[in-house]
């Protein structure tokens, strides 16, 4: 945040237009080729250095053909030198970023648990450390910049990549890559059904501040571009906590359905959790949208906090997507929702298309909730149709008395005379307070989560 304030709103949404624009390429670079050396390494310990051999040799080809397609794509699209130079960057930033979730795949897969967990967040705490000191500590003639913020980047994802490289060394893992076509192929095809749901997530993710590019004048684009990113990171870092419970569920689904059992109490509790945690989370931060972003942003961002309802309001839906796109994955039956993505994008093009112009990144903005609403229907009819599992009526009526209950704690929350810091976590507390109350949130239910993922 310090970053962006310091950049300024053009600066900041032209480092998230190109990085929104390279990420929708994602899919090339990694079409699930991380879970693939995770399901095959683990499995395959004995022949691990000669595979990931394999895995490695792979991991080059489609790393040069993703940074490729995106240089070649900002060209098609008229980028201008800077915007080129930086998806450049960008695009080699993400390629190590993926590198070093394929190090550790290894690492994990030779068993080295410990060692894997202890490096886990390498490249992340070097990012806070050296981008923190060069933002508050800055030296003589250095001035911090989104070229600048890049490169250091680049620099600490190299400084991982090369302590995994020596760790493996250390475990005599660690060989020259050796491309086989042949192995390519069969890597790519067992990646492929993964590639597919990679990649039109991420289009339907990633392709709003692109269309505010190419909708608006370049300089107003920037600007919407730097708005829509100071909501979106709070959307960011609150779908965490869904992608985290919908990496546990999947294996726990995967299992439960191979043994022939019912799934439908899991669905119904990971439902209920996930969305009383999204509820809590999403009105709170609607509630009080306009004391965050002046707590966190200067004057030029703190005056366009109403972005924060409609980024917040997707962030339920996106959650409990993790719910049921977790299911789906488990039975393997990838095309059918890859048709209900294709459906999303569609729709998520075409509202942007007609509100961006007039509304700006505030339309783009609820053009996502509206998105994220069509996926989630969209995901639950692929859960029904395909599973046995259903949301119950019991937990369908507690959930909307605890939706109505809450949204009302939230209003009669803005009328009280403390600090609004107070407020906000006495506000998640009773709300919280409440769906244990109706018995729709059960810390037992939590654990005993857990302890059948160890199971």
């Amino acid at each position: 945040m310090k970053i962006q304030n310091t950049v300024g709103a053009e600066e900041y949404g032209l480092y998230f237009l190109v990085f929104d624009f390279v990420f929708l390429f994602i899919a090339i670079n990694d079409p699930g080729l991380q879970a693939y050396s995770s399901r095959i390494l683990s499995a395959e310990r004995s022949q691990l250095k000669n595979i990931f051999r394999g895995i490695l040799g792979a991991k080059i080809i489609l790393s040069l053909l993703f940074i490729m397609v995106a240089v070649l794509g900002g060209l098609f699209f008229g980028y201008d030198e800077r915007k080129l130079k930086l998806i450049l960057l960008v695009s080699s930033g993400l390629v190590l970023s993926s590198t070093f979730l394929l190090f550790r795949s290894a690492i994990a897969g030779a068993g080295k648990y410990t060692v894997d967990s202890w490096i886990s967040a390498l490249d992340r705490l070097l990012m806070i450390f050296i981008l923190g000191a060069l933002v508050w500590f800055p030296f003589s003639g250095f001035a911090i910049s989104i070229e600048s913020m890049v490169i250091v980047q680049l620099v600490c994802y190299l400084i991982a990549n090369l302590v995994c490289v020596a760790i493996l060394f250390k475990h005599h893992l660690l060989a020259l890559p050796k491309i086989e076509w042949h192995s390519l192929k069969k890597i790519i095809l067992s990646t492929l059904p993964f590639a597919g749901v990679i990649l039109f997530t991420t289009i339907c993710n990633r392709i709003d501040v692109v269309m505010l590019n190419e909708l608006l004048p370049e300089q107003e684009a920037l600007f919407q571009s730097g708005i829509y990113a100071a909501g979106y990171r709070f959307l960011d870092a609150a779908n965490m906590m869904g992608y985290l419970f919908g990496a546990l569920l999947v294996p726990i689904y995967a299992n439960e359905l191979s043994n022939g059992k019912s799934i439908n109490e899991l669905f119904n509790l990971a439902f209920r959790i996930l969305l009383v945690l999204s509820i809590c989370v999403g009105i709170a931060a609607i509630s009080y949208s306009t004391e965050i972003f002046q707590l966190c942003y200067t004057a030029q961002y703190s005056t366009h906090s109403n972005i924060m309802s409609p980024l917040m309001l997707s962030l339920v839906p996106i959650t409990l997507t993790n719910v049921f796109g977790s299911l789906i994955l488990a039975t393997g039956k990838l095309k059918y929702l890859n048709y209900v993505l294709l459906i999303g994008i569609g729709i998520n093009v075409t509202l942007n298309y007609f509100v961006i112009p007039k509304y700006g990144a505030i339309g783009s903005a609820y053009t996502t909730f509206l998105t994220e609403l069509f996926l989630i229907g969209g995901s639950y009819y692929l859960v029904k149709l395909l599973t046995s599992a259903s949301v119950d009526k019991k937990t369908l009526y507690k959930s909307l008395l605890f939706i109505a209950l809450t949204l009302a704690l939230g209003v009669a929350f803005l009328f009280l005379p403390f600090h609004w810091l107070f407020e906000m976590v006495l506000l998640i507390i009773f709300s919280l307070g409440i769906a244990v109350g109706i018995k729709l949130f059960d810390v037992v239910e939590l654990k005993s989560l857990f302890i059948k993922e160890k199971l």
